[in-house]
């Protein structure tokens, strides 16, 4: 398995690697800084991720930006993406999946929680 995550956040991500270590060893993970790396990342790749986390707060271009890109680009609109953010509006959550998003995770504090968040996302 292979997971591209684009999130602004270095801690968040590290935190997000942990997690996803002790539940899918074997996957692999690239973390990008900001949503325009990533578009352009994607466009060069011959090999897909198989999933994507989408931080929704970033400079420059949000996920709501980043995600109507991967949607409306008819070589990415395919890949699941999963919102990925501190958020826990309902209506935000709403809105991203009429956006194309396939889930959305709001951000834990805690290791447990997010371990058991990936094991139904990842497995």
């Amino acid at each position: 398995m292979y997971i591209l995550v684009i999130d602004d956040d270095a801690d968040d991500f590290e935190f997000f690697l942990n997690a996803l270590k002790l539940v899918k060893p074997a996957a692999r993970c690239q973390h990008l800084k900001s949503g325009l790396s990533a578009l352009k990342f994607l466009q060069k790749l011959t090999e897909q991720p198989n999933l994507i986390f989408l931080n929704i707060n970033m400079p420059k271009m949000n996920g709501t930006e980043v995600l109507i890109a991967l949607k409306s680009d008819p070589k990415l609109k395919d890949i699941p993406v999963i919102m990925w953010s501190t958020t826990t509006s309902e209506k935000e959550k709403s809105a991203f999946k009429k956006l194309g998003a396939v889930h959305f995770l709001t951000k834990p504090t805690e290791l447990s929680v997010l371990m058991s968040s990936l094991k139904g996302l990842v497995n």
